[in-house]
């Protein structure tokens, strides 16, 4: 209550006898010095019945007062909101007909809250009174009593994770601000609910160190799931009413066309965070029930990054760095979606820089901007593609050109071309392992010699999550995990401990926190050359491969997982064939 009600409800007691002026001022003294509220003082220091002072206050206040502690059946609704909201808003749901949820408050005269309620929920508020100890205690009755403090068990908290309440509460607070490229602009609005909850999306996704936002919608639902180290996690869900909203503030921000809603659309979004400068990737896909969208948050830190910092083993490092030091040829980075091709390419683009030479690079989209270094993004649709640029390259007179992705014959013999012509080319392919690399070049009806004379290494690569700092501990592998390490030829060298997170707030529970690169280097031999000249299988390419020290993603894997970086369970869920 604000001092205007304490007054008022003072005022009353005071007129009706049932406190003293000296009272009073004992009770505004140890209202001052504690963080106790006055109505619990009164009761407590059995100066005024509880129902009495309640009754008072739901008639100063033009509110109903609900004695929570004679309320018997609202257990059956009390489970509507998630525990982290009731216990946020000191609240308890006792009732829910059609779309309105009774909800017993503390504090029922918080409209900001109210307004935050409706909108999360997606249902309609009739806000009751309750005497705030009595809805404490009934919140411990329903979810249980909690050791932790009350920041702790707010983030602990899964199902509302997430504190979007907080964050939209708090949303006026942060520094988020779009950064304007056209100073014709209209302002945006920056203070309304749906802007503070957009917001809140994003700045918990940043804190959260997601790489993806997905806003998705369903039938009768939205949810919002959030890419954290590789893993999809769910953590709101929203009143199907929000999508239309939503979808169109997110649209807003990234300058794409809010009336279409029948095609595809992409974008981005510039924010500052915290003095942070943060890019965003938007993509909008229309589908059966509505607008989705994939929000791909980029760290703009990742692109700093040398060859020696992006997580090689020494071996595969000093081969990876010989084949981009060359003057020409052409050096292949492969993996699936999300595997850290695109920071391995920038790394070893950072590596090479320098004012003696020429870089370009052609891509789709451009996820980061280098500098120094000339980038071009593909306009298919006017049909400027992947090969229509690499071929305007060959005039620009470059040194070293990076291709985003090999995506069909005509960029992959575009690209054969200028390393044969004597530039260094350096792409993206998916395949699952580097030998199928040169079976796919070969598909897609690239001549083996060309392969053989061009190809100076093909790097594959995974993204696996490593251990929590702050909890990983000692384990022993479990019998059945030692069994299939037996199967698989895999031995524990002497004296090796391997560790695993338990799980702890840092890292959400999960035992996992970031992520580090598993890769697997192919170079080129004579041996390796005559197989790929002479067609051979990827099976006996992979064993010419392997008698010159390939060292394969599982293998790599095995011995981080020897370096205490990530668990055994976490490589074969990545690398295992």
């Amino acid at each position: 209550m604000n001092k205007l009600h304490h007054l008022k409800i003072t005022d009353v007691l005071i007129e009706e006898g049932l406190i003293t002026d000296a009272q009073l001022k004992d009770v505004i003294q140890r209202e001052k010095a504690t963080s106790v509220g006055l109505e619990e003082i009164l009761v407590k220091s059995n100066m005024v019945d509880k129902n009495t002072i309640m009754t008072i206050k739901a008639d100063l206040t033009h509110t109903k007062y609900i004695d929570i502690t004679s309320c018997s059946e609202y257990e059956e609704f009390a489970r509507l909101l998630s525990e982290g909201i009731c216990r946020r808003y000191r609240l308890v749901c006792i009732n829910k007909i059609g779309n309105k949820l009774s909800l017993v408050m503390s504090n029922p005269l918080d409209i900001f809250s109210i307004d935050n309620l409706r909108l999360v929920s997606g249902y309609e508020v009739e806000p009751l009174l309750g005497y705030a100890p009595d809805i404490d205690l009934a919140l411990n009755q329903i979810f249980g009593y909690s050791e932790l403090p009350e920041e702790d068990s707010e983030e602990s908290n899964a199902t509302d994770d997430k504190n979007l309440q907080d964050i939209v509460s708090a949303m006026s607070g942060l520094d988020l601000q779009i950064e304007r490229k056209k100073k014709e602009e209209a302002p945006v609005i920056i203070d309304t609910p749906l802007i503070r909850l957009v917001d809140g999306i994003i700045v918990q996704a940043i804190e959260k160190k997601a790489s993806d936002i997905h806003i998705e919608a369903f039938e009768n639902i939205m949810k919002v799931r959030y890419r954290i180290d590789g893993i999809m996690h769910e953590v709101m869900k929203f009143s199907k009413a929000l999508q239309p909203s939503i979808i169109s503030r997110i649209k807003i921000m990234s300058g794409l066309n809010i009336t279409e809603k029948r095609l595809p659309q992409d974008g981005r979004i510039n924010v500052i965070l915290k003095n942070k400068a943060i890019d965003m990737r938007i993509s909008i896909l229309p589908t059966i029930a509505g607008e989705g969208v994939v929000i791909r948050i980029l760290d703009r830190a990742s692109i700093t990054l040398g060859l020696d910092e992006i997580g090689l083993s020494l071996n595969i490092a000093e081969g990876f760095k010989a084949a981009v030091s060359q003057s020409n040829g052409m050096v292949v980075v492969t993996g699936p979606t999300g595997s850290g091709k695109t920071t391995t390419l920038y790394a070893a683009l950072n590596t090479l820089n320098a004012p003696t030479k020429k870089i370009v690079t052609i891509e789709d989209p451009v996820e980061y901007y280098l500098d120094g270094i000339n980038q071009v993004q593909v306009r298919p649709a006017i049909g400027f593609t992947f090969a229509a640029g690499l071929r305007a390259f060959f005039r620009q007179d470059p040194d070293i050109i990076m291709v985003g992705e090999i995506r069909d014959f005509e960029t992959a013999q575009t690209a054969i071309e200028a390393a044969l012509t004597g530039h260094l080319v350096m792409s993206t392919l998916h395949t699952n392992d580097a030998v199928g690399t040169v079976t796919r070049l070969m598909d897609m009806g690239i001549e083996p010699f060309l392969i053989a004379s061009t190809l100076r290494c093909v790097l594959a690569q995974r993204l696996i999550r490593a251990n929590c700092s702050h909890c990983k501990e000692p384990v022993n592998p479990s019998s059945v995990l030692l069994k299939l390490m037996d199967k698989m030829n895999i031995s524990f060298p002497d004296n090796i401990q391997l560790f695993k997170g338990k799980g702890c707030k840092a890292c959400n529970k999960t035992g996992y926190k970031g992520r580090v690169g598993i890769f697997e280097l192919l170079t080129m031999s004579v041996e390796l050359e005559d197989r790929i000249v002479d067609r051979s299988s990827g099976t006996q390419m992979m064993e010419v491969a392997k008698r010159h020290g390939l060292k394969t993603l599982l293998e790599d894997g095995i011995e981080k997982v020897f370096n205490g970086l990530t668990t055994i369970e976490e490589v074969f869920r990545v690398a295992q064939a």
